[in-house]
Parts: structure tokens; C-alpha cells; sequence
């Protein structure tokens, strides 16, 4: 059972660091109107992994995928951003979880809250300002529009893989 645990969460990495790579190609291309907004594709592994494997796991796959982000772009800061979001994301979305009040779509659109929030915690720690709070309206509406568009992915990804682990919600 571990091996085959361990082959999955592989998979899931594997599944984020693609799915960031694509997204950051189709970002730069499609020059999206709102500046520091993503979709958060990549999230839709850490969030099967949450589900599948626990928080734990999900903190691992996040992980990865901020490393794979900073190696993409060769930019530290963009680790920074990723780790700063992924931490207080994953961190919410578990303890929600486990509350087992909630859908994946709904865990999921706290994460994609919390991602923002903690993205400008690090700008704010980095440029020694909070005036970048204005900003956190306009991130709100789209990280939980997009965060519950993942969960919802992530959810229908669950009722069609048979791979053990929790059932979907």
C-alpha cells in the first residue's frame, strides 16, 4: 500500500507541476487583465492530495509545486509569493476538512482565499508597506470564484478515480 501511495503522490506532483507550467504559458500569452490573478490549476493536485492522503501530503505537493514554480522562473520571490500562499492555504483548507462539514469545492474556495491573503502578507513583509490591502477585494472575488471552480474540478476528478483513500464529498 505505501508503494502504491507513493507512486500517486508522484502522479499528483507530477499533475501540479504540469498544470503550474501551463498555466503561468497561458498567463503570459493570454495577459490576463488583472495583475497577480491565476486560476490556480496546480492547486487541483494539492487538493486530491488533501482529500486522498491528508494534510500532510497536501502540504508536500504545494510544496513542490512552489519549488517547481521558483525553477520555472528562476525568480526568488515568486517562491516566496508561492510558499507564503500555499502555507496559509493548505493550513485552512485542512483544518476545514477535517471538519467534514464541507465539499471539496468549499475547502477549496477557502484555499483560494487564503492563497491571496498570504501572498500579501509576504508583499506586505517584502515592501514594508500595507497599502497593498486595497488590493485584497479584487483577490477575494477571484480567489474564491477560482478556488470553488478547482474544488469542483477537484471533486469531479474524485468520483471518477478509484484510487482508495477518502470517498468524495
Amino acid at each position: 500500500m505505501q508503494a502504491k501511495r507513493l507512486a500517486l503522490m508522484g502522479i499528483f506532483a507530477a499533475v501540479a507541476i504540469t498544470l503550474s507550467i501551463l498555466e503561468n504559458a497561458l498567463t503570459a500569452m493570454l495577459n490576463f487583465a488583472v495583475p497577480g490573478v491565476k486560476i490556480g490549476l496546480a492547486n487541483i493536485a494539492v487538493v486530491l492530495a488533501l482529500q486522498y492522503f491528508g494534510g500532510g501530503s497536501a502540504a508536500i505537493i504545494g510544496a513542490i509545486k512552489a519549488c517547481a514554480s521558483f525553477l520555472a522562473t528562476g525568480a526568488v520571490t515568486v517562491l516566496w509569493f508561492s510558499l507564503g500562499g500555499t502555507a496559509l492555504s493548505v493550513l485552512g483548507m485542512v483544518l476545514l476538512h477535517r471538519s467534514n462539514k464541507f465539499t471539496l469545492a468549499g475547502v477549496s474556495a477557502l484555499g483560494g482565499f487564503l492563497s491571496n491573503v498570504g501572498q500579501l502578507a509576504v508583499m506586505i513583509l517584502l515592501s514594508g508597506t500595507v497599502e497593498f490591502l486595497y488590493y485584497l477585494p479584487v483577490l477575494t472575488l477571484f480567489g474564491v470564484g477560482f478556488g470553488f471552480a478547482i474544488g469542483v474540478i477537484a471533486n469531479l476528478v474524485c468520483r471518477n478515480l478509484r484510487l482508495g483513500g477518502t470517498a468524495a464529498r
